[in-house]
């Protein structure tokens, strides 16, 4: 039986929102073209007028973050009276999102139809089959999301990534090879044209190109997305950040606040993958320690006007000293007091060819106490060497997190081959403890890695004397990007008296030194 609601009061047509989503699970990607003609063809049977469509391409019906909002919105606003779907379940298949966003539109003397299943809401019955057929399409969101979890679940334990597709940089050998049409074992190969590309990608990044410029040099190689598309500073960043090309893999963490992953969810963990990596552990670090420092910087530092930008510090209040002109000469002022004057701070004002002269006589002394100074043998026992109890603490730390991952899987093995063994939820109880314990030590041994690494000053000899015979030849940023290796910060101190600014430079194995003690003394 047809729905026929009344027409309005003048028997005008009734003014309807047409609203069409395209699924993410595959099995159901009906297309928008039908859902639409089915729409049309229920709005002549029953006078109405679509006045408005909102379409969802390739978005779930799991959460309420899509385009629907915008069809509720409508309503709200007086647009429309009704949402038309093409069946319920385009609505959406969470229980608590779909109750909350029907209210909102009932609420103001809005309808939801569906073109295609004949439910009435102005009726009890009407309304007892839409709840019904709402709940069927949460029961099958919650059965494939079961089966997705299982299926990456599966994935991860044998080290292949939680979905299978092409990787940039790699040869993909599906499962099922359709050229012979038998089952094989899934790998992904590096492919040999593209790894001296991914190689050169991260070593321009490590020397100072930005995301942008590195997709617009992709783009010039002729080099396109695995879909086919051109690079963009979005899929540059994202792919870099995934660390497939280090030989890892990206782990959505069970602690997530959010539950399920959302898009580029910064709740996961890097565990190693079964493919062989295109760079090594070392370049893999830089680029993280680089990507830390980049994303601590203004965006205005980023293009760096002069050898020293980013780096000089108010001596007075510790903050930044930036960029500033007087008498039209290049300087370096005190941001705080120019932003809130004597209330903030006193401020300092230095010259800026006396901060970075200071800089290159600091090169040229650091260089030969370096070259000079006597070796310093470690301490046996090393009980008063930092780094040396942070290897002690991560070597016990590493050899407790692979008990608890062979605890792990003797417990899946275990229930799999005794499914009747444990009580309802114990297993998962059991498999949750231990999960939270595993990500516990996983974070505590990535910190002792830290403080095990800790910089010291014979460590950047090379890259000092690198920078001093070739500094006229480099650019101001190529010195920028060197100094910021180098010095952790110049503190810019303006005398009491008058005379010129006293300049210190703390290197970066002393900032590193400060921060890594008082991390281990925190850890301990």
């Amino acid at each position: 039986m047809e729905v026929q609601p009344p027409a309005d009061t003048f028997g005008e047509l009734i003014p309807a929102i047409g609203y069409i989503r395209v699924s993410t699970w595959k099995e159901e990607k009906i297309s928008p073209e039908l859902q639409r003609t089915s729409i049309e063809d229920w709005a002549k049977r029953t006078r109405r007028r679509i006045v408005q469509w909102v379409i969802d391409l390739d978005a779930t019906g799991t959460n309420f973050h899509r385009k629907i909002m915008k069809a509720i919105a409508a309503i709200e606003g007086g647009i429309a009276k009704e949402i038309a779907v093409w069946k319920f379940s385009r609505f959406g298949r969470s229980r608590h999102g779909v109750a909350i966003n029907l209210t909102r539109v009932e609420k103001v003397g809005g309808q939801l139809y569906s073109a295609t299943e004949d439910a009435d809401p102005r009726t009890a019955t009407g309304r007892f089959t839409r709840g019904v057929l709402f709940e069927v399409a949460a029961f099958e969101a919650d059965r494939i999301g079961e089966q997705w979890k299982e299926a990456h679940d599966y994935r991860r334990n044998a080290q292949l990534p939680a979905m299978g597709k092409p990787r940039f940089g790699y040869i993909w050998h599906k499962r099922y090879d359709p050229e012979t049409g038998a089952l094989q074992q899934e790998r992904y190969e590096i492919d040999p044209e593209l790894r001296d590309v991914v190689v050169e990608l991260y070593a321009r990044y490590l020397n100072g190109t930005g995301f942008k410029p590195l997709a617009v040099w992709l783009n010039s190689l002729g080099c396109t997305t695995t879909r086919g598309g051109l690079w963009g500073q979005e899929g540059i960043r994202y792919y870099m950040d995934s660390g497939f090309a280090a030989g890892l893999l990206r782990v959505h963490r069970e602690d997530c606040p959010r539950g399920k992953h959302q898009g580029q969810c910064s709740y996961y963990r890097l565990v190693p993958g079964a493919h062989e990596a295109i760079i090594g552990d070392e370049t893999w670090k830089e680029y993280q320690t680089r990507r830390k420092a980049v994303a601590a910087t203004p965006p205005r530092s980023r293009l760096p006007s002069t050898e020293v930008t980013g780096l000089t510090r108010c001596g007075q209040c510790s903050g930044a000293a930036t960029v500033a002109r007087s008498r039209n000469k290049p300087g370096f002022r005190c941001a705080r007091r120019t932003e809130y004057g004597d209330a903030g701070c006193v401020g300092v004002w230095a010259r800026g060819a006396d901060v970075v002269a200071e800089v290159r006589k600091w090169l040229r002394r650091v260089a030969h106490e370096i070259d000079n100074a006597p070796s310093t043998p470690l301490d046996s026992n090393g009980r008063n060497d930092d780094r040396a109890r942070a290897a002690r603490e991560r070597a016990r730390a590493q050899a407790e997190h692979a008990k608890i991952e062979a605890s792990l899987t003797r417990l899946a093995v275990d229930a799999a081959k005794n499914p009747d063994k444990y009580p309802q939820g114990v297993f998962e109880a059991a498999r949750d403890e231990l999960v939270a314990e595993r990500d516990q030590l996983s974070e505590r041994i990535s910190a002792l890695v830290e403080v095990e690494e800790m910089p010291e000053a014979e460590d950047y000899l090379p890259l000092v004397v690198g920078v001093l015979d070739e500094w006229e030849t480099l650019t101001v940023a190529e010195r920028n990007l060197i100094l910021r290796k180098l010095i952790g910060r110049i503190a810019l101190q303006q005398p009491k008296r008058p005379g010129p600014v006293t300049v210190e430079i703390i290197p970066v194995w002393k900032e590193a030194r400060k921060l890594d003690q008082g991390r281990y003394a925190a850890m301990a």
